[in-house]
Parts: structure tokens; C-alpha cells; sequence
């Protein structure tokens, strides 16, 4: 895209990405999922998530640089992108199959080596002949597998989850936070971009990270439960936040400490989704399908996941 001579060449080139994305999208919860032992699987499933704030967080820091005022400066801010694109290709160079995939492929000594360097020794075995009872049939699965009554309840949950981390309108946070901050009366648009990036993407990087060894810890359902309560808080915050500065704005009177509580309610909110929805909802999609149709499940809730904001009310 940096290096694109006409719209029609960068519109390609942003298709292009946004494939690939999603393809990676549905895949490295799976490999991440079957590479880890299974004492550590949800903080490292999660670890997909805190990946994501961490580039949020770096492409809104990215973006309060004074890049825009120079012509090619839009250049210098996309090819940006192909830093982290190449160590995350040049990493996935060494890294190993997973063993569920080297056992369906007969190579089960080679998965038997992967075993004793992540499970250790004692499991290795143990976890080894799991795996073979599991990848029996792997190569007969087919779709309308997933719509079998046996699979339906694990469907059903990973499609639900799916669209509703993102009906919690994340999206339209993240997109338009700095929008909303500005709104708000910021003497200059730099003060509300570095409110965004304070209140909005650290706290949201902040809040993933504290939330990586609460998710085997304390479990799923309780992670989510509590985050769900936070976010309805914090709505409720920010609804009041909002009509008291409409109220204010229609009396001409300054906004003054009400827009400082709708900038805590939206915080707030960042860190409750960041230590619940964000990241356990991929541990769960991860978890909740057998090997056999586990990358199809995985496939379709990706793929509900990334078009849910082209119909949420962000």
C-alpha cells in the first residue's frame, strides 16, 4: 500500500491484507490452542488478544505523530505495517506443526519430539495417544458436520460469542474514540488524540495483559460474567455522562468535569471488555470443538467475528 501508485493499486493491495488477516484470524488461535499444554492453554490462547491491543495501541501512537503534514507522510504510516509482517513471517519459518496435525499426517514420531519439549516428559505419552484417538477420522469431517445435534450446543455458543464481543460496540470505540473525545471540548485535536490513546488504547493493552493469568486461574464463565457487569456500569456511566453534556452544551455552559466522567466510563469500560471479552472469547472458540471439526468451527465463529461490525449499531 505505501508504495501504491494510484487508488486502484492501494484498494488491491488493502483487500489483499485484509485476506491474509483473515486467515491469520482463524488460524493462530488454533495453532496457539494446539501447541499449548493444556495447564497453560487459556493465558496463551489469550495471548492472540493482547497481540491485537498491542498493535492498536502502536498504530494509535503511530498515528498522533505529525506524519499527515508532509505529503508522503501517509506513505511512511502504512509501510509501517510490513515491520510486523515480516517477523511474524519470518517466525512462523521456525516454528514447529502442531502434533494434532503431524499425527494426521502419520508423522507421529515428529509429534511425539513436539510433545516432550511443551507437555514434558511425564505427559508426553499420556497426551500422545489422546491425540491419535482424536485424529482417527480428521480427514472425514465435513461441514454440515457443525450442524449435527451433537454439535449444535458448541455451535451455538461460538457463534453467539462471537457476534456479541463485538455487539458490546468495541469497534465503534476504538474507530471513533478520539471523535467522541473531541466532542468533548478538547482545546486541540492533539489533546483528545492523546486522551484516546491513553484512556482508550493503553488501558485497553493494559487491562489484556493483567487479564493473561486470571483466564486459567478464575475460569471463563466468571471472567465473563464480570465483565459483562462492568460494561453495563459503565454504560449506564457514559449514558449519564452524555445527556448531562448535552444538556450543558444546549445551555451554552462549559462541559467541565461531566466530560472527564464520560472519558472514565469509557475507560472503564475499555478495561472491563479487555480483562473479559477480549480475550476469552478466543480462548473459548478455541476450546469448545472437537479436533475433528475444530478448524471449521474455528473458521466460521472468525469469520461471524470479523463481519459482525459491518451490522452492529457501532
Amino acid at each position: 500500500m505505501a508504495l501504491a501508485p494510484n487508488v486502484g493499486v492501494l484498494i488491491a493491495a488493502r483487500a489483499l491484507i485484509g485476506f491474509s488477516v483473515g486467515l491469520i484470524a482463524a488460524a493462530v488461535p488454533q495453532y496457539i490452542s494446539e501447541m499449548a499444554p493444556a495447564r497453560a492453554r487459556g493465558r496463551m490462547v489469550a495471548t492472540y488478544q493482547l497481540a491485537i491491543t498491542v498493535g492498536i495501541f502502536v498504530s494509535g501512537l503511530i498515528g498522533i505523530v505529525e506524519l499527515s503534514d508532509t505529503a508522503d507522510g501517509w506513505r511512511v504510516i502504512l509501510g509501517v505495517i510490513a515491520v510486523p509482517a515480516l517477523v511474524f513471517g519470518i517466525a512462523m519459518l521456525v516454528m514447529p506443526n502442531t502434533p494434532r496435525w503431524l499425527v494426521a499426517k502419520g508423522r507421529v514420531d515428529e509429534a511425539r519430539e513436539i510433545l516432550r519439549r511443551t507437555e514434558g516428559e511425564p505427559e508426553c505419552d499420556a497426551t500422545l495417544d489422546g491425540i491419535v484417538e482424536e485424529t482417527k477420522d480428521l480427514e472425514d469431517s465435513k461441514w454440515d458436520d457443525l450442524v449435527r445435534p451433537r454439535l449444535r450446543p458448541a455451535l451455538t455458543v461460538g457463534l453467539v460469542l462471537a457476534a456479541a464481543q463485538q455487539l458490546t460496540l468495541i469497534d465503534g470505540i476504538i474507530y471513533y474514540g478520539t471523535s467522541i473525545f473531541r466532542d468533548l471540548g478538547f482545546d486541540t485535536a492533539r489533546e483528545a488524540e492523546v486522551t484516546s490513546l491513553v484512556g482508550i488504547y493503553l488501558v485497553n493493552m493494559l487491562a489484556t495483559f493483567i487479564a493473561l493469568p486470571l483466564v486459567d486461574r478464575f475460569g471463563r464463565r466468571p471472567l465473563l460474567l464480570l465483565g459483562t457487569g462492568g460494561i453495563c456500569i459503565s454504560f449506564v456511566g457514559a449514558v449519564v455522562a452524555s445527556i448531562e453534556i448535552a444538556d450543558r452544551k444546549a445551555a451554552g455552559v462549559p462541559v467541565g468535569s461531566t466530560g472527564w466522567m464520560l472519558v472514565a466510563s469509557v475507560s472503564f469500560f475499555i478495561a472491563c471488555f479487555a480483562a473479559s471479552w477480549g480475550p476469552v472469547v478466543w480462548v473459548m472458540i478455541s476450546e469448545i470443538f472437537p479436533t475433528r471439526e475444530r478448524s471449521k468451527g474455528i473458521g466460521l465463529c472468525t469469520s461471524v467475528n470479523w463481519s459482525s461490525p459491518g451490522w452492529a449499531p457501532s
